[in-house]
């Protein structure tokens, strides 16, 4: 049988024989090519907001040529012809692929249990059908028989007979209680409710009603008999007082409410924003899932999480002072205390801090620790929080924010500590609430830049020309993973990682991309694995959805990669060499060929291919691993903190 695009998937789909699919599976283990069009049809049908033929660049096609081309009904050159445009195409790859997939479980007949079944029946025949069942415990003397009447056909029958057999043209007699019992005592019930509401509001009774309600009257005195009284003006009783002999006191004035003073604006109306803005910034939009763009000017909220694409950098007005808030940078408004200045929470990048008061410091969040920076007015202090997850540990490192100072002497206090850093220095806060202790290290450049480079400008506008306002952003960025510039790519990939979207990133790895495309998305996944929580188990279930078990977590492995103490062991190169060639997965290869590249200090590959793996490169890592003892090949010990 020849294998083509459509028995290819025809064998995916298991609607083939067994002859059939043994043929074709033997033609896929023996070509590389199949292999890798298998792959890219299981990733197509999976991927989540794929295109459909028709939409932006993609070119349309007819339905009636994907139904044509499933029952093999289309000439050869136009066979020919679509099978080209699919392999060029992953929506069109997509469509056929799923067609077919739904095509293939119409058709099958579904299994009812039989109980199910007969249940089924005796629902819809109805109650009559109930006095047919034989009882399940029957009496020892059963009653004979009515010799006038004789059992209906219908009960005859058996359970699994069709709905027409058990209708019947007899009627059903019914004993005059079961046809005018409920409606009689409907009435009567009616007659006893109209009679008692009649007896009830008659005059007597609720005159009697009324009189057993009322209290039991005390009877009046008989008035006593003075004659000769001069007439008096009637005497009118004073209200009581509780101390008759002294003058009432006079009523106090109800006290006006007079309105709060004027404060200052409630913070969380507005807590900074940003005066003009560089490249995107991203917020949370009104639909879970979704990010919206921020605008200049507009007023932020606290509790607000701020995005920042790389490769620009965007000032934030807080307070009196100003924060820069570097490339890639995840930051919260946090909810300030009260008589407090507002405070950032760091939870991803770099910030430069400018302060505007030598009186009020300003305030980073990180841990349930409030740092407070105080330094003079203009002075910037680099603040960096970056998740470290070593080689060979599964677990990342505690977390720590580094704190650098270029010049000039800035106090630092968090929580009991404090510490002052004369610059140029470099001081870090544990998680702990301690400060370790002062590291004298050259100041980073991105903490006295205030721009990106002019090639880095260059390419991130070129990125930014690809997010267009009113669309979702992700859709806007994995359109720009198909642009042909690679730098523009590497912009995407980030970007993909700072929003969540690991599943795309996850799909870079996988797929045959530049080394630098294809070293960004590894350095995401790191990333989000070192930063724990959710994002590390987002990063994790996209490996298992990609790649499966048991080959998530062996690629997770190689992700994180191997500490110096497994670098040492001939085992560890040894797996590495046979992931070369027996994972399924392009990514996983791709991943294995870097870590060995990196223990053995080698520059080049051996000739070895990830998309054809079966070769003379594969041989020569073979080799080099047998022949070599690899204690003795001047290799490093092992990576270091990646």
């Amino acid at each position: 049988m020849r294998l083509t695009l459509r028995t290819l998937i025809a064998w995916l789909d298991d609607t083939l024989t067994s002859a059939e699919v043994r043929t074709i599976g033997q033609q896929v283990a023996e070509s590389p090519f199949a292999k890798e069009l298998v792959e890219r049809v299981q990733r197509v049908t999976r991927q989540r907001r794929l295109t459909y033929p028709g939409d932006l660049n993609s070119q349309p096609t007819d339905p009636n040529l994907v139904a044509g081309y499933l029952d093999n009904e289309l000439p050869a050159d136009q066979v020919a012809e679509f099978e080209k445009l699919c392999l060029t195409s992953d929506v069109h790859l997509a469509e056929v692929a799923s067609v077919h997939q739904v095509l293939s479980l119409i058709g099958q007949k579904a299994k009812v249990p039989t109980d199910a079944r007969n249940r089924m029946y005796r629902l819809v025949r109805g109650r009559e059908t109930s006095k047919a069942q034989p009882d399940a415990n029957p009496p020892k003397a059963p009653k004979p028989a009515k010799p006038a009447v004789a059992a209906p056909h219908r009960e005859k029958a058996p359970v699994s007979e069709p709905i027409a057999a058990w209708s019947s043209n007899v009627p059903t007699q019914r004993s005059l209680i079961e046809r005018f019992g409920p409606a009689a005592a409907v009435l009567a019930l009616i007659v006893i409710l109209g009679w008692t509401a009649v007896k009830s509001l008659s005059p007597d009774n609720a005159a009697l009603t009324v009189a057993q309600n009322e209290p039991p009257k005390r009877p009046d005195p008989e008035p006593k008999r003075v004659e000769n009284v001069p007439d008096v003006p009637p005497v009118v009783a004073a209200p009581p007082a509780t101390t008759p002999a002294e003058p009432p006191k006079p009523v106090e004035p109800t006290p006006k409410i007079e309105p709060p003073p004027p404060s200052e604006p409630n913070p969380t109306e507005e807590v900074g924003q940003f005066e003009a803005i560089q490249g995107v910034i991203l917020r949370p939009g009104a639909e879970s899932g979704l990010w919206d763009r921020v605008e200049a000017k507009a007023p932020l909220k606290e509790g607000l999480r701020l995005l920042n694409l790389s490769p620009f950098r965007n000032t934030l007005k807080l307070g009196k002072s100003e924060v820069d808030l570097v490339e890639s940078c995840d930051v919260a408004l946090d909810n300030a205390e009260k008589d407090q200045p507002p405070r950032l929470e760091l939870k991803k990048g770099q910030l430069v801090v400018r302060s505007g008061s030598a009186t009020v410091p300003v305030l980073i969040r990180f841990e349930g620790q409030v740092l407070a920076i105080q330094a003079p007015a203009g002075m910037i202090v680099g603040v960096e929080r970056i998740p470290t997850l070593l080689p060979g540990q599964s677990e990342p490192a505690p977390a720590r924010l580094r704190i650098f100072v270029p010049d000039g002497r800035v106090s630092l206090k968090a929580g009991d500590g404090e510490e002052v850093v004369n610059g140029p220095g470099e001081i870090s806060l544990l998680i702990s609430g301690k400060f370790d202790e002062k590291a004298r290290q050259p100041i980073p450049a991105w903490v006295t830049e205030t721009a990106p480079s002019a090639f880095s400008k260059e390419v991130g506008v070129q990125f930014v020309a690809l997010l267009r306002v009113g669309r979702p952003i992700l859709a806007d960025l994995v359109e720009a993973m198909d642009d042909p510039v690679k730098d523009v790519k590497r912009m995407a990939v980030y970007a993909l990682g700072i929003i969540g979207a690991m599943e795309q990133v996850v799909e870079v790895v996988s797929r045959k991309e530049d080394p630098t495309v294809h070293q960004a998305g590894v350095e995401v996944l790191r990333s989000g694995l070192a930063q724990g929580g959710e994002t590390a188990k987002s990063v994790r279930q996209a490996l298992v959805r990609q790649f499966d078990h048991p080959w998530a977590e062996v690629t997770e492995k190689l992700i994180v990669g191997f500490g110096p103490e497994e670098a040492k062991e001939e085992i560890t190169l040894v797996k590495l060499v046979e992931y070369l060639s027996a994972s399924p997965s392009r990514g996983t290869r791709q991943l294995a060929l870097d870590n060995l590249r990196l223990l053995m200090g080698r520059a080049d590959n051996l000739d070895y291919d990830p998309d054809n793996p079966e070769g003379r490169g594969l041989k020569a890592w073979q080799d080099l691993v047998r022949r070599k003892d690899p204690a003795k090949e001047g290799r490093p010990a092992g990576p270091g903190p990646r």
